[in-house]
């Protein structure tokens, strides 16, 4: 009985000392990179947001939350209605060594509306295919990308 007590607690001393191991989740390097991202996670203001996290990115190249940074910027440009500016920060985005699928997916189909709302149906599809690409199963992409793609048939 007591080796099993003993067993039991040495496993779970084991998991708990290396669940942090387990997380991955960004951690900030510096206070300065914290509070930067902080003020720019916590700002509402579209416009304002878009101007924050352009100053975080530009000052911050080595923190790991730049990943998010971008995706929150494509938001913010996005909110705002700047959508030339939408495109260039998810094109950023997707660049990004340490971009996933799913934040390249994001970029993409960010890029796709934006694209779509500028009247650019050839980058349109461009963007939709890419989203295709990472996600088959995107209704949004597969939508727009038929729609844009019917409207670029002959009518005769």
């Amino acid at each position: 009985m007591r080796r099993t007590a003993y067993l039991g607690l040495t496993l779970m001393l084991i998991l708990a000392l290396g669940m942090p191991a387990f997380s991955q989740q960004p951690q900030a390097k510096t206070k300065p990179d914290y509070d930067a991202y902080l003020a720019f996670y916590n700002e509402q203001n579209a416009q304002k947001k878009a101007e924050l996290g352009e100053k975080f990115l530009a000052e911050n190249k080595e923190s790991e939350f730049v990943p998010q940074g971008f995706q929150m910027l494509v938001g913010a440009y996005a909110r705002a209605q700047n959508w030339a500016k939408v495109i260039e920060a998810a094109e950023r985005l997707a660049a990004l060594p340490k971009a996933d699928n799913k934040q390249k997916g994001f970029a993409y189909e960010n890029a796709m509306v934006a694209s779509d709302q500028t009247g650019n149906v050839e980058k349109t599809i461009e963007y939709g295919d890419k989203v295709l690409a990472l996600d088959q199963s995107n209704v949004n992409a597969m939508l727009i990308v038929s729609n844009r793609i019917t409207e670029r048939l002959p009518t005769d």
